[in-house]
């Protein structure tokens, strides 16, 4: 549990100035990283002290071997001062330090230069910090990404109560590296520090797909006592995530729909059929260029649950099943014959239908004896008749029906 008792109030303007630049931007990582540690002294008179002794022990640096980071720590005060801070001499902050040569071993005092607004603040407890430095010690990661980007996902926290979820943070990798200049690779390994170290929950949503690549959703981050809270917002985002996949994807069904309808429509155009027109204006290979497209338009939208509102199909009925052909002039038995063999799909169903129905018998044991062999038989008896009654061009409807079906 975090030992809520103390902690540092940072400057959102590290990092959100508006259309200015940052003070992570014009300072950088290790300047966050020292500054947070100067904070830790701040006092109810919104001054602090520091030297830099104290800071290298805090920061657990050996300041004999390690005189590049001390050389850092001098120059990041020099910078921040009249800035973010005053350094002065003494304890009242009265008499300005000449800070062109700082001592190691020499207190120095400071007072800030603005106090942050009240809510308007990044808070960062001192056992967080503590566990970071600690961690760091002897390892090869950096000790400031680290402290940076935990205080960037702190910054999300608290924004407002009004909101769902606003003692979480939910942020995409690709955010944070733009706003932290962390490289992802090491905001990944961070994430891993920060659950290892009981310092953050940290979730993920789910993803998406976007241009048909797979997407993982932002992070849900909390601290580790806002377990509940950090429970009810990954809910939250999870159901929000799927309806928008699903409105995407109807998105799509929509697009896709919509395309089959123009091609519909692009194709009568070039073959300057007009809406006026029926299907005996259209030749035979008109007929079946047009069929294809009518029936794939049918079948997706059939297959998306939807109904069909005012067809103006030229080739197909409303219920998908096909017109009469095209009876070109001089081949009335070729239509007739199309007329018998459609009386015929009536009286036994389409072959799909037949053979479904042949699955079903063959695969249930409780069905009764069916003799659907015959009825086979039969139906391919009839296509061989009605192909010797196409050769006779004169030949009626009429007579067709009554040498088929016996009426």
């Amino acid at each position: 549990m975090v030992n809520n008792n103390f902690y540092i109030m940072l400057e959102k303007e590290w990092f959100y100035n508006g259309e200015e630049q940052t003070l992570l931007q014009k300072y950088g990582t290790t300047a966050l990283m020292i500054y947070i540690v100067l904070l830790r002294n701040l006092t109810i008179r919104n001054t602090f002290n520091f030297s830099i002794d104290n800071l290298c022990s805090v920061l657990l640096i050996n300041k004999n071997n390690n005189s590049k980071m001390v050389k850092r720590i001098k120059n990041t005060i020099k910078e921040l001062n009249d800035t973010l801070f005053i350094v002065c001499l003494d304890s009242n902050c009265n008499k300005k330090a000449n800070i062109l040569k700082i001592n190691n071993s020499t207190t120095y005092y400071c007072i800030r230069t603005k106090e942050p607004l009240k809510e308007k603040f990044i808070m960062i407890y001192d056992s967080e910090i503590d566990r970071m430095i600690e961690y760091s010690k002897g390892k090869k990661n950096s000790l400031s990404d680290l402290i940076t980007h935990f205080s960037f996902i702190c910054n999300g926290f608290n924004n407002s109560k009004k909101e769902k979820g606003y003692l979480c943070y939910f942020g995409s990798l690709n955010y944070i590296e733009q706003k932290t200049g962390i490289l992802k690779a090491n905001l990944l390994s961070n994430n891993k520090i920060f659950i290892e170290q009981n310092l953050l929950l940290i979730g993920n949503a789910g993803g998406s797909i976007e241009d048909n690549k797979y997407e993982n959703a932002s992070n849900i981050y909390a601290r580790i006592e806002n377990k509940v809270e950090f429970g009810k917002f990954m809910k939250i985002k999870k159901s929000s995530l799927n309806n928008k996949f699903e409105s995407k994807a109807e998105k799509k069904q929509q697009d896709k729909q919509r395309q089959l309808k123009q091609l519909i429509n692009q194709w009568k155009k070039d073959n300057n059929v007009k809406e006026y027109m029926d299907k005996d204006d259209l030749t035979p290979e008109q007929f079946e260029q047009l069929h294809i497209l009518e029936i794939n338009y049918f079948n997706f939208v059939i297959s998306r649950g939807k109904k069909l509102k005012n067809p103006k199909f030229l080739t197909i009925k409303r219920d998908g099943t096909i017109k009469e052909k095209y009876n070109p002039e001089g081949a009335e038995g070729e239509s007739e014959a199309l007329q018998a063999q459609q009386k015929i799909n009536e009286e036994y169903d389409n072959e799909a239908d037949y053979n479904v129905w042949k699955e079903d018998v063959e695969t249930d044991d409780t069905a009764e004896d069916v003799d659907y062999e015959g009825i086979k038989d039969y139906r391919k008896t009839l296509d061989e008749r009605i192909e010797k009654i196409k050769m006779a061009k004169s030949i009626t409807t009429q007579q067709m029906a009554d040498e088929i079906f016996g009426y």
